[in-house]
């Protein structure tokens, strides 16, 4: 017996020591559902977890038992569950809500406005978060369906879930969290995010790249790619906090699966250097299981290697990504990168003249003086170029300095001669 019941044909979860049952705007839900004698019309579901901490979907019937609402079993061999879904799904909603409000941000339980939201938190500038915490099954449509609700009213959803295989992954913003069987736990546990955020990297498309090039299909290209990485070591205080905040923001990413395309919580930072003043993709609300995609990507831990879709939508050029002209190195610091790279030749070329170490360690042999002499030499000026190099004033000029750098090294590479 449990006070929590999943109602598979409104798609909500019912909290059966509530009088509405959590929902005010269905009045006589529960004369829907009730019967005095044990009764199943097959749309209520349990929203339980079994004793190996899978989920429960057995069906289940409501009760009135010594004065108090249940739910119960379909199958009497199932026997209590250690902790079912409603108290945790009640604790963790508050821990949200309390994060939150600690970060200096308002936050509301249960917005009796908005269906489905569990917790509204108001951010910075206007934005509000609209928190739906989803331990039971949930359809794609009813992701779909919720996440326009809640975007035609200015709320961006985050789905939070415990299941890497939810339907709501990849189908709306979300995070995904360690499962906490003791619903006790969850206020004082840090919670672990372990999917829905990630971060941007540039990848090189050359020999030691272990897939083709994602845009020719085959080979390497020989330019950069670019591939988001899952973040680690976020907890879920910092995530509440920083959505709020507008540091993360969601980002949608077009790919071939059945899902049609990956969402995402990224930094501002890392969205403006990906999409370079290009619109943002348009994410897709209708039913995309009948399209023939094929697998899927990824998946949950993996990277997502964004090069295609960049030169698919932005005719990017060989290097997969476009560079904005801000990221464009001047002459001079082309110069001094190159000359730095002969620097780097200058001292290679007189280690190699130097006797092996293993001889030098012996006392068989030893470095002449002419060599020590232009072997400083040639490290003193490699010093002094890498020292102008690095403190050039164009490298202040730049917003990301990892892009700036890597097309740097690219136009220098281009240009150089040893």
């Amino acid at each position: 017996m449990t006070e929590s019941v999943y109602h598979t044909g409104y798609d909500i979860e019912l909290d059966l020591s509530r009088d509405d049952l959590g929902h005010p705007d269905r009045p006589s839900l529960w004369d829907e559902i009730y019967r005095p004698e044990r009764f199943h019309h097959g749309l209520l579901r349990c929203t339980g977890a079994n004793r190996d901490g899978t989920q429960c979907y057995e069906a289940m019937y409501v009760q009135v038992r010594r004065g108090k609402r249940v739910a119960c079993h379909v199958n009497s061999a199932i026997g209590p569950h250690p902790s079912g879904a409603g108290p945790r799904r009640k604790a963790l909603k508050e821990r949200i809500a309390v994060s939150a409000q600690r970060a200096g941000f308002e936050a509301v339980l249960e917005d009796g406005s908005v269906r489905h939201t569990d917790v509204l938190v108001k951010g910075r500038g206007g934005s509000t978060i609209g928190w739906e915490v989803q331990f039971h099954r949930v359809t794609a449509e009813s992701v779909r369906r919720r996440s326009r609700h809640a975007r035609r009213r200015g709320i961006t959803p985050m789905w939070t879930v415990e299941d890497p295989g939810s339907e709501a992954v990849d189908r709306a913003p979300w995070t995904r969290l360690d499962r906490v069987t003791d619903w006790r736990l969850i206020a004082g546990k840090q919670l672990n995010v372990r999917g829905g955020v990630r971060e941007l990297r540039m990848e090189r498309c050359d020999e030691r790249r272990a897939t083709p090039c994602p845009e020719r299909g085959y080979g390497r290209c020989g330019g950069w790619h670019a591939c988001w990485d899952l973040t680690r070591g976020m907890y879920l205080d910092d995530l509440i906090a920083r959505t709020a905040g507008g540091e993360y923001v969601p980002l949608f990413l077009p790919t071939k699966t059945r899902r049609g395309g990956n969402y995402m919580w990224v930094t501002t930072r890392d969205k403006a250097d990906f999409l370079q003043d290009r619109p943002e993709p348009t994410p897709w609300d209708g039913d995309v299981s009948d399209l023939d995609f094929g697998p899927d990507g990824d998946g949950d831990d993996g990277r997502i290697d964004a090069g295609a879709w960049l030169t698919a939508t932005a005719a990017a050029g060989p290097g997969g990504i476009v560079v904005a002209d801000r990221y464009l190195p001047p002459q001079d610091l082309v110069d001094l990168r190159n000359a730095f790279l002969r620097a780097e030749r200058r001292c290679a070329a007189i280690s190699d003249e130097a006797p092996p170490p293993l001889a030098i360690a012996r006392g068989i042999a030893a470095i002449g003086e002419e060599l020590r002499r232009r072997s400083d030499e040639a490290r003193a000026e490699r010093g002094r170029v890498l020292e102008q190099l690095y403190r050039h004033p164009w490298w202040d000029s730049v917003d990301n300095r990892v892009i700036a750098e890597r097309e740097l090294w690219k136009v220098a590479r281009d240009q150089f001669s040893g």
